[in-house]
Parts: structure tokens; sequence; C-alpha cells
């Protein structure tokens, strides 16, 4: 079973503003699957470093949201520590 990717970076020729920054022209398009043929921009990065660090913090971010929060103590109905 062949496995998708899951993210992509691609090159825009044409200068950007993103925000409140510019970005000049040969900046990279950080983008993130979100069905089988369509993409979503996650960031627009100036430098394929910087993309490519974006995607290491996005997918670390990503996995930490999945993790549980731990359970400390369960209360009843009238308040009282179970």
């Amino acid at each position: 079973m062949k496995k998708n990717a899951l993210y992509r970076i691609r090159q825009i020729a044409l200068p950007r503003k993103a925000g409140d920054r510019f970005i000049g022209p040969g900046w990279f398009r950080v983008e993130c699957r979100i069905a089988m043929f369509f993409w979503r921009e996650v960031g627009a990065c100036s430098s394929l470093d910087e993309a490519r660090s974006f995607i290491r913090a996005n997918a670390m971010h990503r996995r930490i949201a999945r993790i549980p929060p731990r359970l400390i103590d369960r209360f009843g109905p009238d308040g009282k520590e179970i």
C-alpha cells in the first residue's frame, strides 16, 4: 500500500504579501493534504530551510495535540471526590 505525503513544498515565482510581511519572488508555499486530491496552504516561507522547519514544527504540534490529557481525580455529581 502506497503512503501519500502529508505535506508538500512548492516554490512560487511571483512575489506576495503574507499577513503583514512581504515575501519576494521565489518564495516557498507549504501545503498540507486535506483529502486525496486537495491541498491547503498552511505556511508561506522565504527560504527552503524555513519551510522545512515549519513542517517539523507543524508535525510536532499535531502529534502533541493527539496526546490525551492526564486524569488527575474524578468527582461525582455532588462535587465530592470519588
